[in-house]
């Protein structure tokens, strides 16, 4: 079972089972273009139900802006990368 999981495309939540292979207690990244108060309402209620179920922690983070406010347009995945990382524990 996996205790860290990205998912670099909002809408593949809808698609892909991506939280079948999330462990209880899993830390999700999402790269979400949402504001941080609309991202669970954009969830459908199945994505809802397994977080809940799962005791899934969900960190949500616009990494496509980010990466092009900082002049790495097109680069989304060192923005993932590094948040993946720290929040996996990989990196202190």
């Amino acid at each position: 079972m996996q205790r860290t999981l990205g998912d670099h495309q909002f809408g593949l939540l809808e698609r892909v089972d991506v939280l079948g292979p999330a462990a209880d207690g899993a830390t999700v990244l999402l790269n979400c273009p949402l504001a941080p108060d609309e991202v669970w309402e954009a969830l459908s209620r199945p994505v809802q139900e397994q977080i809940l179920a799962k005791h899934v922690e969900v960190y949500a983070i616009d990494a496509n802006r980010i990466a092009r406010d900082v002049g790495l347009a097109g680069r989304t995945n060192i923005v993932l990368q590094t948040c993946f990382f720290a929040l996996s524990g990989v990196l202190p």
